[in-house]
């Protein structure tokens, strides 16, 4: 069970950081006046709440998924 565990909280890990690219791709290349600060918070708060969930279930402190 504890293996199934870490492979599913990888792959969360890993749809989250995707989302992140996604998103630092379209608020970069698009016309918006939100302000870099929130662009950036906006950018890694996918990753962390996947992050966020493998730590909680495997202690895997490693922030990027790689």
């Amino acid at each position: 069970m504890r293996n199934f565990l870490e492979r599913l909280t990888g792959v969360i890990h890993w749809i989250g950081f995707g989302i992140s690219l996604v998103l630092a791709y379209i608020l970069f290349t698009s016309t918006n006046n939100n302000g870099l600060a929130f662009n950036i918070f906006i950018i890694l708060t996918p990753n962390t709440l996947g992050w966020l969930i493998k730590y909680i279930f495997t202690g895997n402190g490693k922030y990027l998924p790689f």
